[in-house]
């Protein structure tokens, strides 16, 4: 009976060691993922939060020298960033949504993330109180994505002015190829010229599948090229100027 009990005891204590060993491997098993998973959330954190100054400056010159064939070095001009809070923006924003009667393709991840703003100033005059914006670009806070832009026009004469049809070509094909403002097939839907000795062509395009996909951009028409842009909500902000 003695080694009965005996035997009883022992397969009790081989089976407690057992499940324990086992337990401490689920736990261990556990741990990690947790540990995975917590390290997982961490890096989601980290893309949440927006650019950094620093970055904002570089998209923006990427974004020049990508789109607008415009390369310029820190070494050589004077920038200025500034950071525009989405508490800020959101009443505007909202009620130009309003406004407008539809939705923009860009609002709700500027109203979420805020717009970075940056200038590029010429160092040609050394006096700040004298400086004039060459390059002025707005970026999605989040993703750096251009949201608007606007080239300082010097007043220039050319006898090879474009004419009207001419720089809608010129602005409809820019908006395609870059997939501005995420527009595959633009449609015109607004022109005009403003008559001053800047010679500007104004155009308003929207995507021909989804109307809240909407590109302000207006042509020089002595230099040929690109004065200004803005895009999705962007267009209604700059419209009520």
């Amino acid at each position: 009976m003695k080694y009965k009990t005996l035997s009883f005891i022992l397969l009790f204590f081989t089976l407690f060691l057992t499940s324990c060993s086992e337990f401490d491997t689920i736990k261990k098993d556990r741990l990690i993922v947790e540990t995975i998973d917590s390290n997982t959330s961490l890096d989601e954190s980290k893309k949440e939060k927006i650019l950094s100054e620093e970055e904002a400056k570089l998209k923006a010159l990427e974004i020049l020298e990508r789109y607008f064939d415009v390369k310029l070095y820190l070494t050589e001009v004077d920038c200025n960033v500034y950071f525009l809070n989405p508490s800020t923006l959101k009443p505007t924003l909202n009620k130009l949504e309003l406004d407008s009667d539809m939705k923009f393709e860009n609002s709700k991840s500027v109203l979420e993330n805020g717009i970075y703003r940056v200038e590029f100033f010429s160092k040609e005059n050394q006096n700040p109180s004298e400086k004039h914006l060459d390059y002025y670009t707005e970026l999605d806070a989040k993703t750096g994505e251009i949201i608007s832009f606007n080239h300082y026009i010097y007043i220039t004469t050319s006898k090879n002015k474009l004419d009207m049809e001419d720089s809608e070509n010129i602005a409809k094909e820019f908006i395609e190829k870059n997939n501005i403002g995420g527009i595959k097939n633009a449609k015109l839907t607004f022109k005009s010229e403003i008559v001053t000795e800047y010679n500007t062509y104004n155009f308003t395009f929207e995507d021909n599948e989804s109307e809240s996909k909407k590109v302000n951009i207006s042509i020089d028409a002595n230099s040929k090229k690109i004065a200004s842009l803005s895009i999705g909500i962007m267009t209604r902000v700059y419209s009520n100027y």
